[in-house]
């Protein structure tokens, strides 16, 4: 048998020591595996039924007895093909989570004909057997991979099926005018118009507005699925080491006196206001003639440029406080969101404090300009609210659809891309091939977002509707 239809076994929870393990198998010798397992002479257990088994290993060397040989004593539930997760025969055997029985079960499994399962293969056997779409199965991955509340709802709402209806939704649209064009090839002789160009023109426009609204929910999507990076630069003793160990709320790097002690990227994460933020601390920007530092401060750059947020950190108590922040914003160029964090605040008074943050509020315009200090803890909340801000701006709206996968992303600028060509088509009045041509490609685009098939689907469609006599 070819090695993708056998039968596969694999350990379902996690290696770390716990009372329970799950072993999974699926396949066709799923149910035939468990009976040699548990040395069944009658009739399997009913499915969905969990069940109180024996797991038989091999009686020790000189006892020969039919107790040696009880490896544990297991819940089993039996799965029907295609009632279940991969559309084939499943069981389940819950195990004490020793290793050595774990072991055991998945060697013998392996022995009575399964094989190991491969990374993923379970839902890869889901989406095969038409239990998922493939925008489904990569929400499974997701969901489990999911740290936080933000990313357990995105990615549950994928998995349910809010992406993949939205898709399916605009490519049925399309799929009718498609077809239309194609009966029109078939009868090209005939000079006859089956798909209006009107509504042609006006469903293009409608779907590629709606794929870009999608499209541009991906930079909130990837900060929801991989987290908000922000990085915190600033001159060399500005404080960035002192404010990440405050955020992570742990002595994460190391504080001195001393300018120039970060020379590489310290990173850590936590959650605020249910967003994941991914804070990195950098080297001090500055000239310098050390080579190590040089490097450094390149990689703060680089940090810099792929920042959804830059906190840009200034000693308040410097007598060059006024000037720095301007040089600094000039060296941070780029698109990220900024924010200018007045450190050591404590050391100035407020009069002076007062009157620096608002000439600078008014020289950098939309840019948010906060005190902090880490001795008084002066400013914590105006931090933490503009994070808290930054998360709900982020956060979908119930049942908003976001996309928050690159693939996913892709194939809608693609899409978009086709659409263009085609409505510029339409208004040049292009030929039905041509047509047909990039109806086609943005079908195709859209449904390998969710693994469907394009022109098959098509020929499908004008076979069941249509008799055209060929």
């Amino acid at each position: 048998m070819d090695s993708r239809g056998r039968t596969i076994v694999a350990l379902a929870t996690g290696l770390t020591q716990a009372a329970v393990a799950m072993v999974r198998l699926s396949g066709p010798e799923a149910w035939a595996i468990v009976r040699k397992l548990a040395r069944l002479q009658g009739c399997y257990p009913t499915p969905r039924t969990a069940t109180l088994m024996r797991i038989y290993g091999e009686a020790l060397p000189g006892i020969q007895t039919q107790k040696s040989a009880v490896l544990d004593e297991a819940i089993v539930i039996l799965y029907r093909e295609p009632a279940s997760y991969t559309g084939e025969d499943v069981a389940e055997i819950a195990l004490h989570a020793s290793p050595y029985i774990v072991r055991s079960v998945l060697e013998l499994s392996i022995a009575y004909g399964a094989r190991m399962a491969e990374p993923g293969e379970f839902t890869e056997r889901a989406f095969l057997n038409g239990k998922l779409d493939l925008a489904e199965a990569e929400g499974v991955n997701d969901l489990i991979h999911a740290r936080t509340r933000a990313q357990q709802q995105q990615a549950m709402g994928q998995l349910q099926g809010g992406l993949s209806k939205e898709v399916e939704s605009l490519r049925d649209r399309l799929l009718h005018l498609a077809t239309l064009l194609e009966l029109e090839l078939d009868f090209s002789e005939e000079d006859v118009e089956f798909a209006n160009r009107t509504e042609l023109l006006e469903l293009a426009t409608s779907i590629q507005t709606r794929c870009r609204e999608l499209a541009a929910t991906f930079s909130r999507g990837e900060a929801i699925r991989s987290g908000m990076p922000v990085v915190i630069v600033g001159r060399p003793n500005a404080g960035k080491s002192t404010l990440l160990n405050h955020l992570l709320g742990e002595e994460r790097a190391i504080v001195t006196e001393i300018a120039g002690t970060t020379r590489d990227t310290i990173e850590g994460e936590c959650v605020y206001s249910g967003l994941l933020f991914r804070f990195a601390d950098t080297a001090g920007l500055r000239d310098t003639e050390d080579p190590v530092e040089k490097m450094g401060i390149a990689r703060t750059l680089e940090h810099a440029k792929r920042a959804k947020l830059l906190l840009v950190l200034v000693d308040a108590s410097s007598p060059d406080a006024e000037r720095v922040p301007l040089e600094l914003f000039q060296e941070l160029d780029g698109n990220s969101r900024k924010a200018l964090l007045l450190t050591k605040a404590d050391r100035v008074s407020d009069s002076a404090l007062g009157e620096l943050r608002n000439r600078l509020a008014g020289e950098l315009g939309s840019v948010p300009v906060l005190l902090w200090s880490s001795v008084s803890q002066g400013g914590d909340a105006e931090l933490k609210g503009l994070l808290g801000r930054i998360a709900t701006e982020t956060l979908p709206e119930a049942e908003e659809v976001v996309v928050t996968n690159l693939r996913h992303y892709q194939a809608l600028a693609e899409s978009d891309g086709e659409l263009t060509q085609l409505l510029a088509g339409l208004q040049s009045g292009l030929s039905q091939e041509l047509l047909a041509f990039h109806l086609r490609r943005v079908i195709a685009h859209l449904g390998a977002i969710t693994g469907e098939i394009g022109v098959e689907e098509i020929l499908g469609n004008i076979f069941q509707n249509f008799c055209i006599g060929k």
